[in-house]
């Protein structure tokens, strides 16, 4: 990458980012925030998905550090789609962050559903061989939740056991 791409592509991070904080373009930011960047460009990763992830940071970020995980992840999902695609195989990602895990998902489902109106959720049950009150009070029913919730929304799930062996 040419210093002049570089300087481009750090640019649009933080013009994003003052997007995001409502702010005028050209304000200044940490120098930890300046690292993080250059350390993203150095990297490789692909300029969209570094402002994807930056727009999808939930509530209003304070600095670029606070978009961290939502960029990575992001970053991440875009190359399991790149190589699905590249294998002939159609992909789609959404990714969410949030307190509530259930909420999240729920909020996950209804996004695609708009996408896919006929499909299926599905997710696993953790079964133990040798059950006790804390192994239940770890891993508590979310899936039996996760379902209720899609139910009640008209979303369909299907909750598959899968055994544990400790």
């Amino acid at each position: 990458m040419t210093p002049s791409d570089r300087e481009k592509w750090l640019k649009a991070v933080f013009e994003e980012l003052s997007k995001r904080l409502g702010r005028e373009p050209g304000w200044c930011y940490s120098p930890a925030d300046y690292h993080l960047a250059e350390g993203w460009c150095s990297k490789g990763l692909p300029l969209p998905a570094v402002l994807q992830g930056i727009r999808e940071t939930g509530g209003a970020p304070r600095s670029l550090q606070a978009c961290k995980g939502a960029v990575e992840a992001n970053v991440a999902l875009r190359y399991f789609e790149n190589f699905c695609h590249s294998n002939g195989l159609a992909s789609k990602s959404y990714l969410s962050f949030g307190t509530d895990p259930i909420d999240g998902f729920v909020d996950l489902c209804a996004r695609v559903r708009q996408d896919f109106p006929n499909c299926i959720f599905f997710t696993s049950k953790l079964i133990f061989e040798h059950d006790n009150f804390f192994i239940r009070l770890l891993h508590n029913q979310a899936a039996l939740v996760l379902q209720q919730r899609l139910h009640l929304a008209d979303m369909q799930m299907v909750i598959l056991p899968l055994k544990v062996e400790v």
